[in-house]
């Protein structure tokens, strides 16, 4: 008897589109297999029927909402291909508006009023990075950072989203995950968001050179050399009592002389008394 896994995957995507339900996927591991990567083109069409406009609302071809492309990003289907077929069918969706009515002309000497300015067309914003791109258990997957790459270059979002989740993920996961956290830092990822947790974890990891990597900007980074010689430059987080507090409760004794004989940190009273305890 013919059942949906007998269909064709055209057939398919075209149900998952008229239906518009999360669920149906994981269905039967044979629906999962056609769903779970359609077409990109199919792929943005579904994402912009679940989070544009009723296409009953009057004001569809208005303003979109401005977390449009992060509403799409926190979907797995929403790849790189998928947000280049966002791009593209954005703009159907949301047409430029009409230009503004202009005032008959009267046969006056009197100067004419200044016609108000045209209506800037929409457009799609990326405000913060979706915590669903630095959840994967291996950081970063190979279609990782071509995607970051183009959402940095086009739409500049925040890389300290979430308290500066996306470090962290990428910090917890080191070494293998080097390429990333040295990609966040030169997008300008803050390692001192949510009380320097980022650092808190390196430390914990026991890692000297990695901590040194969260605090001081690199040799050979944009600021850190003038005229091709090196200058200093102010580190990107300061040292706090709590960060050599983490330090000294995992006993990473490379870390604690590095914080308080390089950069100053100055261990409070239960401090000292937990470092005579080593």
């Amino acid at each position: 008897m013919p059942n949906l896994d007998s269909l064709p995957q055209e057939l398919l995507i075209l149900i998952q589109f008229f239906s518009l339900s999360p669920s149906l996927p994981i269905v039967s591991k044979t629906l999962f297999a056609q769903l779970y990567h359609p077409p990109p083109t199919q792929a943005a069409r579904y994402l912009l029927a679940i989070h544009g406009p009723p296409s009953s609302s009057s004001t569809a071809s208005s303003r979109p909402p401005k977390d449009l492309l992060l509403r799409c990003l926190r979907h797995g289907i929403c790849t790189l291909p998928v947000v280049h077929a966002l791009e593209r069918l954005f703009p159907l969706l949301y047409p430029n508006p009409p230009p503004p009515p202009s005032e008959p002309s009267s046969p006056s000497s009197s100067p004419q009023p200044t016609p108000p300015p045209p209506v800037p067309p929409p457009r799609m914003y990326l405000f913060e990075l979706p915590k669903r791109l630095f959840r994967s258990a291996h950081l970063p997957p190979p279609t990782l950072l071509p995607l970051l790459d183009h959402l940095f270059t086009r739409y500049f979002p925040d890389p300290s989203s979430h308290k500066g989740f996306p470090l962290c993920a990428s910090v917890l996961q080191h070494p293998a995950s080097i390429e990333l956290t040295r990609y966040l830092l030169q997008k300008g990822a803050d390692p001192g968001a949510n009380d320097g947790y980022a650092v808190r974890i390196a430390a914990g990891k026991k890692d000297l050179a990695l901590v040194r990597l969260l605090i001081e900007v690199e040799e050979g980074t944009e600021g850190a050399t003038v005229g091709g010689k090196r200058r200093r430059v102010q580190d990107r987080v300061t040292v706090t009592n709590q960060m050599l507090n983490y330090a000294v409760k995992y006993k990473a004794m490379e870390v604690i002389e590095y914080f308080v004989n390089e950069k100053g940190a100055k261990p409070d009273m239960k401090t000292l008394i937990a470092l005579d305890r080593l």
